[in-house]
């Protein structure tokens, strides 16, 4: 059984297509997708700390996802955070190595594939013991 099971991940893309379809990948699991259209939306209204993942695009208007990384870096947060992208930026992809990452995946990516590397982890995750 995945440690997936019946946990809330943060969707934030600003691709509207693209945000219904990766939540509907943790939906038809079993799980629970709250979507934001961008890092601003997810930033307010998040409840980061009820969260068990978030996945995250790097190129948005209004906080791109190198804002929310550095926002989450700052209040260390550890909950895991898979980054999807399409971009090829060197820069943009350098602001996404390093925790709360645990993966860097190339769009579009496979259902297996964005599962089994927020799976992983939510496994490796330290537990918040605040």
């Amino acid at each position: 059984m995945s440690r997936l099971n019946k946990k809330q991940i943060a969707v934030i893309d600003d691709d509207d297509a693209v945000r219904r379809s990766l939540s509907a990948v943790f939906e038809q699991s079993g799980h629970v997708a709250l979507g934001y259209a961008n890092g601003q939306d997810f930033m307010d209204q998040a409840p980061l700390g009820l969260l068990h993942g978030i996945v995250l695009d790097l190129e948005m208007p209004i906080a791109d996802g190198a804002t929310v990384l550095s926002v989450l870096r700052a209040e260390a947060c550890n909950v895991p955070v898979v980054v999807v992208t399409g971009t090829a930026d060197s820069g943009l992809l350098r602001v996404a190595a390093g925790p709360p990452v645990v993966a860097v995946l190339r769009k579009p990516v496979g259902a297996s594939e964005l599962l089994t590397a927020l799976d992983s982890g939510i496994a490796d995750r330290t537990p918040d013991l605040s």
